[in-house]
């Protein structure tokens, strides 16, 4: 027993400069909140439980590095179903939110797995603090997918994805899905526009869906604004939903409001929310959030929360 921790000890010793020289970082978020939602018990959730490893290694090849990131989250009060456009947790309770390799230089970034939707930045203009909103309409991450990012001309970059699971071997199409968009940044201004289709096969929908959105903000001192606008096309039926968003930060603590107007095809007229974030220190959070959405044929729903997140 004690040869086999002694060279158990050495291996270790000698994969340590390797592991270096990959240049790997582990990573990882941890956020507990305590919700009160009306006509309903309280409750406390794990709002985001996650780790991962990600880092570049040097290929050789001029000023292009070669990509790696594993991400996964551990939920265990969601058990529903996985798949590459749902960030839904698996039966364990595990869900790999990203794994995926790739190159990235001067020409641009290219990735092949699952990745984060370049798509979804215009959603992040007006999204509010916690995951209990109705502020998505768009998936947070692509599986089975191959993207490139374009570098940026002038504060101006584009993106092209693909989905292909091959899941469907009657599919007329060989990809069952794309996504198109382009950011630009200066100063102060970001703006986003961004489009994606998705076979109906690929989510055994009765129609092909489509999504198309346009959002910016403008940051002017410690004062934030942003507004977006979201449309998901699912055959006859289109759903819109425009948000807004002001923010203050004051040394350590950050204040918001978020609006969002829904049509009827998501249930839901609008939406307030106030939120404050107290940051203690580099690693660590404690956060307040009201939501109140006015859902259609039934009573408001208001929930309060609150969270303590640590990241390192």
């Amino acid at each position: 027993m004690k040869k086999s921790l002694i060279a158990l000890a050495v291996a270790g010793a000698m994969a340590a400069p390797m592991v270096a020289q990959a240049d790997a970082t582990l990573y990882g978020k941890f956020e507990m909140r305590v919700k009160s939602v009306s006509d309903a018990d309280l409750e406390v959730e794990s709002d985001d439980f996650r780790v991962g490893v990600k880092g570049d290694v040097d290929l050789g090849l001029g000023d292009t590095k070669g990509l790696f990131r594993y991400e996964t989250e551990i939920n265990p009060e969601d058990s529903s179903a996985e798949s590459a456009f749902s960030d839904n947790a698996g039966e364990t309770g595990i869900a790999q939110r990203l794994a995926y390799v790739g190159a990235t230089g001067s020409w641009g970034t290219a990735l092949i797995g699952r990745i984060n939707n370049p798509a979804e930045a215009v959603v992040g203009y007006t999204g509010n603090l916690s995951e209990d909103t109705y502020s998505d309409l768009n998936p947070d991450r692509l599986g089975s997918a191959i993207a490139y990012v374009s570098p940026s001309f002038s504060g101006l970059s584009a993106y092209a994805a693909m989905v292909a699971e091959g899941q469907n071997d009657d599919s007329e199409e060989d990809m069952d899905g794309y996504v198109l968009g382009a950011d630009y940044a200066a100063g102060g201004l970001n703006l986003s526009v961004a489009y994606w289709e998705v076979a109906e096969e690929y989510l055994n929908s009765t129609d092909d869906l489509s999504y198309t959105a346009v959002g910016g903000s403008y940051t002017l001192g410690n004062l934030y604004f942003g507004l977006g606008w979201q449309q998901l096309d699912a055959g006859s039926d289109d759903a819109d939903l425009w948000g807004a968003k002001v923010a203050y930060t004051m040394d350590a603590l950050t204040v918001a409001a978020n609006y969002h107007d829904a049509d009827d095809e998501l249930g839901f007229d609008d939406q307030y929310s106030l939120n404050a974030v107290y940051s203690l220190g580099k690693s660590a959070s404690l956060d307040a959030e009201w939501v109140s959405t006015d859902i259609d044929g039934a009573d408001d729903r208001d929930t309060f929360s609150v969270g303590y997140t640590i990241k390192f």
